[in-house]
């Protein structure tokens, strides 16, 4: 990935994840699929924001999904011993059922340093793959992660609903739009 875009994907996180030590976006609704539980997120500005879901696995790994209100999607690896440095790279391969579907730059926010994330976008195939893959392994320099992907159609069904869900509860407040009262001072 050509490094605006990966400077693009790390100020998307940043901004929706909470850029910020002091502020952390707030949590609107908890759901859970499966092994997979979810939860809806707002803005500073009180509008929906974005939905994540995560399933701890036996390794104490925890794989996060992560889709935005403009439906980017977003794969995360966690571990609580982990400390990444947000200035390095860790280049990330996503294989799906022994196929590779991705190598690109990971990205570590400065605030959130046990996890690493890799931006998969709004790309159909890899959510089909995701969706119906059996085995799916993430491998970063010499560590290699495997997850079961049992229950996944499911829960990523249910977070693209949670995504819905919040565009539709909450249409006035975009992060790409002013304001109501801000735009009708610049009419």
């Amino acid at each position: 990935m050509p490094r605006p875009f990966r400077c693009f994907h790390a100020l998307i996180l940043a901004v929706f994840l909470g850029g910020s030590v002091c502020w952390a976006p707030a949590a609107r609704a908890q759901w859970t699929a499966g092994d997979w539980t979810g939860s809806s997120y707002i803005d500073r500005a009180g509008g929906f924001s974005h939905c994540i879901m995560s399933a701890r696995y036996n390794s104490g790994i925890t794989l996060y999904f992560l889709l935005f209100r403009n439906h980017d999607l977003f794969i995360g690896v966690a571990a609580p011993d982990w400390s990444l440095n947000p200035h390095s790279p860790y280049t990330m391969t996503m294989a799906i059922d022994g196929k590779v579907i991705r190598s690109a730059p990971g990205t570590v926010l400065r605030y959130d340093t046990n996890r690493l994330w890799l931006a998969l976008g709004k790309d159909r195939g890899i959510r089909e793959r995701l969706r119906w893959g059996l085995k799916l392994r993430l491998l970063q320099g010499k560590r290699e992660y495997g997850f079961q992907l049992t229950g996944t159609a499911a829960a990523l069904k249910r977070l693209v609903e949670c995504v819905e869900r919040g565009n539709r509860s909450n249409p006035d407040k975009r992060q790409d739009e002013p304001p109501a009262a801000d735009r009708d001072k610049n009419s």
